[in-house]
């Protein structure tokens, strides 16, 4: 069962995806139909789950479930992942990008895993640069713990190991 985004309580469970690309106007709204009408019949094992979509930065899909109506099975959540690689065949957007996104200036970047070092001893991505961090589990910690200081995240190792000052 759909339900705005909004009305999700707080501990309800999220799932973050990453473009790698910018999604355009259409293709957010394509994106967005297609979760839309998935969710609405979304179950675990033969039970509806509640749950919602949210797209952010324009490269960013939420999926979120509201656990205390009913928990998601591993099947259910391969149900979803499989709603992602369908949008993304379809749209030509893969939807599991495992690069680091950032803010600099405003402005969302993103560099591969193998860049990632050279880009903090560049300074590209320093202690205080905003990642955003999608092991992140409820809808509250995307309000609070999503967008945080390199610094304050699995990357704070990579400061250390350069010697930068966190």
């Amino acid at each position: 069962m759909w339900i705005p985004f909004e009305e999700l309580p707080a501990h309800a469970r999220v799932w973050i995806y990453q473009a790698n690309r910018p999604l355009s106007a259409a293709e957010k709204q394509t994106v967005q139909d297609h979760l839309e009408i998935r969710i609405r019949s979304w179950d675990s094992h033969g039970n509806a789950m509640i749950g919602s979509s949210r797209l952010l930065h324009d490269r960013f899909v939420v999926i979120a479930a509201d656990e205390t109506q009913q928990a998601p099975s591993g099947c259910s959540i391969d149900q979803s992942v499989g709603w992602l690689r369908e949008l993304g065949n379809e749209l030509g957007v893969d939807f599991f990008d495992r690069s680091v996104a950032f803010l600099r200036e405003e402005r969302l970047e993103s560099v591969p895993l193998n860049a990632l070092k050279k880009h903090v001893e560049l300074g590209t991505i320093h202690p205080q640069t905003v990642v955003f961090n999608h092991a992140i589990g409820s809808k509250a910690q995307l309000d609070t713990a999503w967008q945080t200081a390199a610094k304050d995240s699995w990357l704070a190792r990579y400061f250390v190991a350069s010697k930068l000052p966190v």
